[in-house]
């Protein structure tokens, strides 16, 4: 709320504004704002902020938002929630790996194993240009060839610190696992019991942690 005026918060996954089976963004989106006559703002983040909306309007836009299944933040995971990719295949001719359409499924099954509720922040990026800045992440993924990335570690959750690389040319299949042993070995190590991701990777020896993601 600001000066009478309320904003709503959309999560895009991967900014990717589009129907699905199950959730109608672009429609939806496009009813909305036609209707309220509302502006919108996109993020860093890829994600969308509906701005100036009136008090008055509140009640329908929420029964609009939920008729189309559109999220505002309270549905997906914290993981999928701070995970980002690029266009990377088929979009981006400089692509050599996929991101945009693999870091779903790898955040689905990081899900699966228990990993939703972790602030994390992972990037992937199909090249080393890392347009979704996977440098600044607390797991930067940067495809280095066709489904092989380089995991690179120790960045900040909120992009204050550069990671450094971790392991080169891993098999898109095995992202899950080696993520999940450091996430398990984070979760029992960490300092307090709240010491961030990204913090106890920059603090450890690599050699160490490449011992655990074996």
């Amino acid at each position: 709320k600001d000066k009478d005026k309320y904003y709503c918060g959309i999560f895009v996954e991967n900014g990717r504004i589009k129907d699905t089976d199950s959730v109608k963004l672009k429609s939806g989106l496009a009813k909305i704002i036609s209707t309220f006559n509302i502006e919108s703002r996109l993020t860093a983040t890829q994600d969308l902020i509906l701005v100036n909306i009136k008090e008055e309007n509140i009640t329908k836009i929420s029964e609009m938002l939920a008729e189309y299944n559109i999220d505002t933040h309270k549905k997906y995971s914290e993981l999928r929630k701070a995970s980002m990719a690029c266009p990377a295949l088929p979009t981006c001719s400089l692509a050599i790996a996929e991101a945009e359409r693999f870091l779903p499924s790898l955040i689905d099954d990081l899900d699966k194993r228990g990993y939703g509720n972790e602030k994390i922040k992972i990037r992937m990026s199909g090249c080393p240009n890392s347009c979704s800045r996977p440098p600044v992440s607390e797991i930067g993924l940067i495809g280095a060839s066709l489904n092989k990335y380089n995991i690179y570690l120790g960045g900040d959750f909120y992009g204050k610190r550069l990671n450094r690389l971790f392991l080169e040319l891993i098999d898109g299949d095995e992202l899950a696992n080696k993520i999940s042993r450091l996430i398990n070995y984070w979760r029992i190590n960490r300092k307090n019991g709240d010491e961030p991701f990204g913090d106890f990777c920059n603090n450890r020896d690599f050699e160490e942690l490449k011992g655990v993601a074996k």
